[in-house]
């Protein structure tokens, strides 16, 4: 129990937040101790395993990347055959939106992906640009 729970004086949001960062520091500080992970491994035995992780990832996110396009061009068909119904613009512009923001989400995701690969020092295949 920390200090400032036992004397009572945080509210609720505060302590959820303090929860968020705990767990936020746990998932970095595992992200940092990666690389003393996998140099304790036999080279052998990592190597196939990143590859095969960096072949699923390239795959979820080629995926994940073709989905939001057609979640996106949904959108545009909806906002441009709404013929002036207030209701179908609005939704229109809500796909749109979402999905130009599940695009840089999976963007980043790659980015990510590929720093922590190279963190890592793993060799072999890289995260591709998702492309069709």
């Amino acid at each position: 129990m920390r200090l400032a729970e036992w004397r009572g004086d945080l509210s609720g949001k505060e302590v959820i937040f303090m929860k968020k960062i705990d767990k936020a520091a746990i998932i970095s500080g595992l992200v940092l101790a990666l690389p003393l992970i996998v140099a304790a491994a036999p080279a052998d035995v990592v190597s196939p395993i990143l590859k095969n992780v960096v072949t699923a990832l390239n795959v979820v996110l080629v995926i994940m990347f073709a989905l939001l396009t057609i979640y996106f061009i949904w959108g545009v068909i909806g906002y441009v055959s709404a013929a002036g119904d207030e209701e179908k613009l609005k939704a229109g512009k809500q796909h749109m939106l979402w999905g130009i923001i599940g695009m840089a989400v999976v963007g980043v995701a790659w980015g990510v992906a590929r720093l922590v690969q190279d963190y890592i020092g793993a060799t072999g295949a890289k995260p591709d640009i998702p492309s069709f």
